[in-house]
């Protein structure tokens, strides 16, 4: 059988009483078709039809049509040499409806053909797929789902069906078209937080919903807004340049054909670890080194404080501060003190501050000692005679 394709245009659903005379047309056809197909088919009686020569002209048929429907003897030869072709305008017309197409129509995204009521019937209806790009085909757009290119940006999009079934007429639609916006999608970005306990040496992650399977993940760490860490990895440990700042992470998403879309989380502190000092112990300072109190202490006395130090922490230092009955000395923040006249009945004591990277400050006090009144002598009594009253010479006049 010989097929026409033809171009349907687009027309709404059929009423009821339009959908009852087009099966009762289709039905009238049928029989028609399946009358001439059994006449044809037929044995010859005897004495109807001659043994040779040419057919009665009531057996001249529509042109395509065989005995057995359905097969092309377009370039074959009937019996006696007459050659029988039916009109393919004599099958019934395949019922379909113009096809639409959905998505967001941006560069980027997949769109993806709608069939309607066609799409129940899939299983016995060969359906051709054909998109469109300003009226002309797209090469290999082919597929009922197609992902929309660059190319399509500021273009008119279609998709042509061709429906076909053994028996039916082959018909082709064309959808409505759609104008493609130039301006990639952006990939949706989802809300993202830090979770876990922010303290030097724990691992964080990065929680939140997911941003899509086909999307690509970047992660930047920062301290204080100072980029750390650039990653495609949602933990991180962190490490002793983090301790005493804020973190936070920068999520950044990618995907194909689509704009990248960026998230920020929040800022949590993070804690130092704890850090252990020794005991601050004061000294007289000597030229041997630092010796143990054991007199009174008086006024030009210089004591010196030591800090004991159990072990080693990163870039650790100490800063000191000396104390008068627990109140700061201004100025004071050597590791020697030189006792005054103004400690005289009061006591001295020394504070260690010790910093180190990744650790909380630590701080350490020495126990006071007192400096006795005895320190601040006396003033000597003046010894000298007082100096006997002046009396004027006998030449000056009083």
């Amino acid at each position: 059988m010989r097929q026409r394709s033809h171009r349907a245009h687009v027309t709404a659903p059929p009423t009821q009483g339009r959908r009852c005379r087009r099966l009762a047309s289709r039905l009238a056809r049928t029989l028609a078709v399946a009358a001439v197909c059994g006449a044809l088919s037929a044995p010859p009686m005897a004495g109807a039809l001659p043994e040779s020569g040419p057919w009665p002209a009531a057996a001249d048929q529509d042109e395509g049509m065989d005995h057995d429907m359905g097969q092309d003897t377009s370039h074959e030869e009937a019996p006696d040499g007459v050659h029988e072709e039916i009109d393919d305008s004599a099958l019934p017309e395949l019922q379909t409806y113009d096809p639409c197409f959905e998505g967001k129509m941006a560069v980027g995204n997949t769109v993806t053909t709608v069939l309607g009521p066609i799409e129940e019937l899939l299983g016995q209806v060969h359906v051709e797929y054909q998109w469109m790009r300003d009226g002309e085909d797209i090469p290999g757009a082919t597929s009922k789902s197609y992902t929309l290119t660059e190319e399509d940006g500021g273009a008119n999009v279609a998709v042509r069906i061709t429906a076909s079934k053994p028996g039916y007429r082959t018909e082709e639609r064309i959808s409505c078209t759609r104008k493609i916006s130039a301006k990639p999608a952006a990939v949706r970005a989802r809300p993202v937080r830090i979770a876990g306990s922010p303290k030097v040496g724990r691992t964080v992650k990065v929680v939140g919903p997911s941003w899509g399977k086909r999307v690509r993940m970047q992660y930047r760490w920062t301290c204080d807004h100072d980029t750390i860490k650039v990653t495609s990895k949602p933990r991180l440990t962190l490490g002793p340049e983090f301790a005493g700042c804020r973190v936070s992470v920068a999520v950044r998403g990618f995907a194909k054909g689509k704009a990248s879309a960026v998230k920020v989380s929040n800022h949590p502190e993070v804690q130092g670890m704890a850090m252990t000092l020794g005991a601050v112990t004061l000294g007289i300072s000597t030229t041997a080194g630092p010796q143990p109190v054991t007199e009174a202490i008086r006024a030009g006395t210089l004591l010196q404080a030591t800090l004991a130090q159990p072990q080693t922490y990163p870039d650790f230092a100490v800063e000191w501060q000396w104390l008068r009955d627990g109140v700061p000395i201004p100025d004071q923040i050597a590791d020697t003190y030189l006792v005054a006249w103004a400690d005289a009945g009061r006591t001295i004591s020394a504070q260690a501050i010790a910093t180190a990277t990744g650790y909380e400050d630590a701080t350490s006090l020495s126990e006071p000692v007192a400096v006795p009144e005895a320190t601040q002598p006396k003033p000597p009594p003046d010894t000298r005679r007082p100096l006997p009253p002046r009396t004027p010479a006998p030449d000056q006049a009083p």
